[in-house]
């Protein structure tokens, strides 16, 4: 808003400049209090009488009055004819934020865009809050002298509009394009403009040498940044600089983090039946990373196969793999290793054919096996019994000289049986200790030949419970001459 006192006698002057002040402060004190969550005290003039190449400047102070940050914006209706300015600049360019019940003083810089007579003028300075978009209107009142001249240069104003490729989000592995758009407001001709970005990772310097009256100009930024920058964040300050006067701009913009899958690289080596295998695994991305690793095995590989680290197993579809974890940081490189070794099982079966070989070499060629039959029983117990005796050749080749013999326990006797057609006993003979002994003499088995010895023994009283019978024996001599002994299982009488 503007309003303009005319020229008219000194009392009508005074009286009329004072309704308006009057309407003013009224104006100003209605608005104070209808806002809700901050208030603004009464302008303090620093200068308010200027000429038209001349600035009027004022202090105003806003109070916070919410119990939370609030933002602050200013601005004045008419543009066109009035530039808003603030001390420091970010004051009008990004807000006043002013903490819970504090209170910021900011200093109001306004100077005419045109060409205007000499009079008394009075501004509309706008205070917006951002919380509740309440509004605030503070009349800002000043008089313009006559016999100033009005020059644009010396207090340049710049328009500046800033765009940023994808919001601000860069991803490293592509070129960011910030553009910044100037246009010089004044109705003379700016050089040496300074247009500069500037944070943590962005640090970027270009020239405009001159910009004519009301002329709009671009500087685009292109900016290629090491695909492998880990991801950061940070306010980029656009500033441009004129003279002495800088106008800034702050946006916030990021490096985003991203994520390729690892980089296997496979080296296997291999030998008699074992193969080593090193997994050299690189995470390209830009920011930490977790990824599973598997590598193809099956049940029988897996058995003899040893990792580093340990690794876990899946299938998947039929298939079995080895499964591994991995957390690697942005460009780190771990490496997994695993060896296969299938010597032991190639060791195992050679012992086992030692094994086989040795028993089927060393074992006697003459087996004997013990067990009755047509057991009799009488008053609930055993009371006689037929011994089986089962002795075979099981050699290729004859052996001479066989004994066979049984030891019958002293609780029974040896009792001839005449009906059966088995080979009578060379000799049977009782000792006091050890019962009778009942042995059979054959000068040789030929190889495979098998021989079935039987006798009757008849116990001197009712056997109840069990009983075990002792091992029948076979003895001969080797082709060495040496004496061989081979025993029978015990057998198990049960009543």
């Amino acid at each position: 808003m503007l309003f303009e006192v005319k020229e008219m006698d000194q009392t009508k002057r005074v009286v009329l400049i004072f309704m308006i002040l009057s309407v003013g402060m009224f104006i100003f004190s209605t608005s104070v209090n209808a806002a809700i969550g901050f208030k603004v005290k009464p302008p303090v003039v620093v200068r308010d009488s200027l000429f038209v190449n001349e600035t009027a400047e004022f202090n105003i102070t806003i109070q916070n009055t919410k119990a939370l940050s609030d933002s602050f914006r200013l601005s004045v209706p008419d543009s066109i004819i009035w530039n808003l300015q603030t001390d420091p600049p970010q004051d009008k360019l990004s807000g006043i934020n002013i903490e819970p019940y504090s209170s910021k003083t900011t200093h109001i810089i306004i100077y005419p865009n045109k060409y205007l007579k000499s009079s008394r003028y009075g501004v509309l300075l706008s205070i917006q809050s951002d919380y509740n978009k309440d509004m605030v209107e503070v009349p800002l009142e000043f008089n313009i002298k006559s016999g100033g001249i009005f020059i644009p240069s010396l207090k340049p104003d710049l328009k500046v509009e800033v765009e940023i490729s994808n919001d601000g989000k860069f991803d490293p592995r592509n070129e960011a394009n910030i553009k910044v758009f100037v246009k010089n407001k004044n109705q003379l001709a700016l050089t040496d403009i300074e247009v500069s970005l500037k944070n943590s990772f962005i640090e970027r310097v270009e020239k405009i040498p001159r910009l004519n009256p009301l002329e709009r100009t671009l500087r685009e930024f292109s900016i290629n940044f090491n695909p492998k920058e880990g991801p950061k964040s940070g306010p980029l300050v656009i500033t441009v600089t004129s003279g002495n006067k800088s106008f800034v701009s702050i946006r916030d913009v990021e490096i985003i983090g991203y994520q390729v899958p690892f980089i296997e690289d496979l080296k296997t080596t291999s030998g008699f039946l074992a193969s080593k295998s090193v997994i050299e695994i690189t995470n390209p991305g830009n920011s930490f990373q977790q990824e599973k690793v598997k590598l193809e095995t099956n049940i029988i590989k897996s058995l003899f196969t040893s990792t580093k680290p340990e690794a876990s197993t899946e299938t998947e579809d039929g298939q079995q793999y080895l499964v591994w974890i991995v957390n690697l940081e942005s460009g780190a490189t771990t490496q997994i290793n695993t060896s296969t070794n299938y010597r032991p099982l190639l060791y195992l079966l050679i012992l086992i054919l030692i094994i086989v070989f040795g028993y089927y070499a060393y074992r006697s060629p003459v087996v004997i096996d013990k067990g009755t039959k047509e057991v009799h029983k009488k008053e609930g117990g055993i009371s006689q019994v037929k011994v089986v005796l089962h002795v075979k050749n099981r050699s290729s080749h004859s052996i001479d000289n066989v004994r066979v013999i049984d030891t019958i326990p002293t609780i029974a006797e040896y009792v001839r049986d005449e009906k059966t057609s088995s080979i009578e006993p060379t000799k049977v003979l009782k000792h006091e200790r050890k019962g009778i002994q009942v042995t059979w003499e054959f000068e040789s088995l030929e190889g495979y030949e098998e021989r079935i010895l039987t006798y009757s023994m008849k116990s001197k009283l009712a056997i109840l419970g069990d009983m075990h019978l002792p091992k029948a024996i076979v003895k001969f001599k080797d082709k060495k001459g040496n004496d061989i002994v081979v025993r029978s299982n015990v057998h198990k009488l049960s009543s």
